[in-house]
């Protein structure tokens, strides 16, 4: 998967697992990871990103949908700051906070509702999603076999 903006911002990508024992989902940070961007959110217009790069994230070998969270902010978001150092090779990416979990959670929760336009350009094959504000959170669903 490849991400660029027009313009520049912070992305964070947060996959969703399954619910744990206190019923609140799972989430592993895929980006910024300190291998990729040097652990920064913060992109210039038109820089791309590759996703994965130099990951340890691996979809399970179970067949399945991925739930992927794409948020992109004009500014840092304070709530996915708190969690990007879990992006490193001992944590391999998995927010292991209860607190910060349930912080993501709801974070995502209040902001999906935002209204998102989303166009496929068939020719070139890119995917252009945009926001009515400063804050866009989409989430992308991801089939693997």
């Amino acid at each position: 998967m490849h991400i660029t903006s027009a313009q520049s911002g912070r992305l964070y990508l947060i996959n969703e697992g399954p619910a744990g024992a206190d019923q609140i989902p799972t989430f592993n940070v895929m980006f910024p990871s300190e291998t990729a961007n040097n652990g920064s959110a913060l992109l210039n217009e038109n820089q791309q990103i590759q996703i994965p790069q130099q990951s340890w994230f691996q979809f399970d070998e179970q067949q399945g949908t991925e739930k992927i969270w794409l948020v992109w902010a004009a500014k840092d978001v304070s709530e996915l700051e708190a969690v990007k150092g879990f992006a490193n090779p001992k944590d391999r990416g998995v927010v292991s906070s209860p607190g910060l979990r349930t912080t993501v959670n709801e974070f995502l929760k209040a902001h999906s509702t935002t209204a998102t336009s989303v166009v496929r350009d068939e020719e070139t094959k890119d995917t252009l999603v945009r926001a009515n504000g400063e804050i866009l959170v989409h989430v992308i669903k991801l089939e693997h076999h």
